[in-house]
């Protein structure tokens, strides 16, 4: 199984196929938990099957061009924990990701940068 997750990484980070989603993607096959990704026109969405954690369990930072997601937690007697890392595209808005644990899925939200607008400079 790491020999087709370490091929598929290659082909997602040919340039050919680099897209923000197949980074998040890509990021996914190295760590091989339950995760899935949607792409919207304005954000990213993550969730992460986390049943048996609380919030406070949990830690999501960003260092760098990065998110991680970390937590331990031991249910019945079974240590589980969650140590994922995903390079984040350079279109999302760091400063306004959230985050929501709820029903046992850890949602992550990263909202992309808003589009400039063209800009019409005077000629004097």
């Amino acid at each position: 199984m790491h020999f087709i997750a370490n091929n598929i990484e290659k082909l997602l980070n040919d340039e050919l196929f680099l897209t923000p989603l197949a980074s998040l993607a890509s990021s996914y096959l190295e760590q091989g938990q339950n995760t899935s990704y949607k792409e919207k026109d304005n954000q990213f969405q993550i969730e992460i099957d986390a049943p048996g954690f609380s919030k406070k369990d949990l830690g999501v930072t960003i260092e760098e061009d990065f998110l991680n997601v970390k937590g331990k937690v031991d249910v019945g007697g079974r240590k589980r924990d969650i140590d994922k890392k995903y390079k984040l595209p350079e279109n999302v808005d760091k400063t306004k990701m959230s985050a929501c644990l709820k029903n046992g899925i850890l949602s992550i939200t990263i909202p992309k940068k808003e589009k400039r607008k063209k800009l019409s400079i005077e000629i004097k």
